[in-house]
């Protein structure tokens, strides 16, 4: 088109399986890769300026019943190459409940809810290009948790990400927004800012300890916003403002659990 050359079409990708071993005549077939396999399908544009993912539909799972996302993407290729993905998928359910967990009940630490995020993180692949990742998720079910209305707007950064916008909404009608530095290298942790809104403290509290004192239920609300920088070992909270019902505290929190000492 007046001497651009331009390419439209369609595309799938699908992840090759492994074939089964122990068939006659047939070479010993590599290790499939354990987790499930990867189909993705849709438009593009290409031109000697960017490839353009018009529509992309990507599913994993088994193929009877997937599960799907659906968004678009693009790739610029001049001197300085920039990507973006913009997705919205379904509910997801990374693992069934286990027998007798009660919906709502705290099955399990807040160490071990942290231990289960870090996991997710680290697995994560990290571009090689620059870019932009926006992600809407209407659920994400773990176990006794169901977390709602899941935002994420973040950009792959030098030893982890940079988070522009994350909202969420936990149990017990709590609002979760943050935004800042998430570090998968060296230690992990995040620094930023951080606003934790809980509209029923006893729900909350339900979810994150399996005792709930008596005050805490008699709170009609609570929540706290604070530039924090969060680690294993370390989590300080500056410039806090603290709502407990109708009190107001303003100061500033310093917690810390070294590995030769007491907490």
């Amino acid at each position: 088109d007046e001497g651009v050359a331009t390419y439209k079409g369609q595309f799938r990708v699908a992840e090759r399986v492994a074939e089964e071993d122990g068939k006659e005549g047939a070479p010993a077939a590599p290790a499939a890769r354990k987790g499930p396999s990867y189909r993705i399908a849709g438009t593009f544009g290409f031109d000697h300026k960017r490839l353009a993912v018009d529509e992309f539909r990507f599913e994993t799972g088994p193929r009877e019943d997937p599960y799907t996302a659906d968004g678009t993407a693009f790739l610029d290729i001049g001197e300085a190459p920039h990507s973006g993905i913009s997705a919205t998928g379904a509910q997801v359910r990374l693992d069934p409940p286990a027998a007798g967990e009660e919906p709502g009940r705290a099955s399990l630490t807040l160490e071990q809810r942290i231990a289960a995020l870090k996991r997710v993180v680290l697995a994560l692949p990290e571009p090689g290009v620059p870019g932009r990742v926006d992600l809407k998720l209407p659920a994400i079910v773990a176990g006794d948790t169901t977390i709602r209305d899941v935002a994420l707007s973040a950009e792959p950064a030098a030893g982890g990400w940079t988070v522009q916008t994350l909202d969420a909404t936990l149990p017990g009608r709590t609002t979760l927004e943050a935004s800042g530095q998430l570090r998968t290298a060296d230690e992990f942790g995040f620094s930023g800012s951080l606003l934790l809104a809980v509209g029923q403290p006893s729900g909350f509290a339900a979810w994150i300890s399996r005792d709930v004192d008596e005050a805490i239920r008699r709170l009609p609300a609570a929540g706290f916003l604070a530039a924090v920088d969060l680690t294993e070992r370390r989590q300080t909270f500056r410039n806090l403002e603290l709502i407990l019902g109708d009190a107001r505290f303003r100061g500033s929190i310093d917690s810390r659990q070294p590995a030769n000492a007491n907490p």
